[in-house]
């Protein structure tokens, strides 16, 4: 919900906070109480559908995904890779924008492969820099309901 523009955010009315209900009720209130989300994010969505004022809104003013970030990262690093830059930096930018997911994880090992001094391969070492990328752009696409700033 955070990462909606916040003129659409206004028109949501339901409330999708439930705490610690989930885990505090019987297999039968769980049903009511997703039965009840289900209908208030239908009816949500159809208000939202039939608002003829959401073509005036702006949906770029909206803040930057987590997963936005990540593919960002990723494009720079691919593109320095292409035109021979200095990608270390973008290896470091990717580590940290995919901080505690498998995308950060491979922004840290690409660093360390970045840093190796001694590359016996360096065919096999484009290809684990390339394949880390890969990997790490895969993961990204999971994180597009996350803010970048979480």
């Amino acid at each position: 919900m955070k990462v909606l523009p916040e003129e659409i955010f206004a028109r949501i009315r339901t409330s999708f906070y439930v705490g610690n209900t989930h885990y505090d009720t019987t297999n039968t209130g769980r049903m009511k109480l997703w039965a009840r989300l289900s209908a208030g994010l239908n009816e949500d969505l159809d208000r939202l559908a039939a608002d003829t004022m959401l073509v005036d809104i702006d949906v770029s003013k909206r803040s930057q995904t987590r997963g936005e970030a990540i593919l960002a990262a990723c494009e720079r690093l691919d593109a320095a890779r292409d035109r021979g830059g200095d990608m270390l930096p973008l290896a470091r930018e990717l580590e940290r924008a995919g901080a505690g997911t498998d995308a950060g994880f491979a922004g840290s090992e690409l660093v360390r492969l970045l840093l190796e001094k001694r590359i016996s391969d360096t065919l096999q070492h484009d290809y684990e820099v390339v394949r880390r990328n890969h990997h790490a752009r895969i993961v990204g696409g999971m994180f597009h309901n996350q803010p970048a700033d979480w």
